[in-house]
């Protein structure tokens, strides 16, 4: 359904590991206006907390890994997950 529907193209998390390799915590104002149906559709499958981090093999290689689930990660999660990074 995501690729089906492109919400590749207004999913925050991806234009951020395009260009980053900072871990990107996922919050509901990253996203757009347009990307606002990606966030529902996000929430109702259960994932709405989340973390993504991007490595960058080299100009032309780039892959993104992310862990999202309903409930928010409690610090000593959020610790772990930003030490992967």
């Amino acid at each position: 359904r995501y690729f089906d529907s492109g919400w590749m193209l207004l999913d925050p998390t991806v234009a951020h590991c395009q260009v980053s390799t900072e871990p990107l915590i996922w919050r509901p104002d990253m996203y757009r206006a347009q990307g606002e149906v990606l966030l529902e559709e996000s929430r109702a499958a259960g994932l709405e907390h989340g973390i993504s981090i991007a490595y960058h093999e080299s100009a032309d290689v780039k892959s993104m890994i992310s862990f999202a689930r309903d409930k928010p990660f409690d610090e000593r999660e959020m610790t772990y997950l930003l030490s992967l990074a």
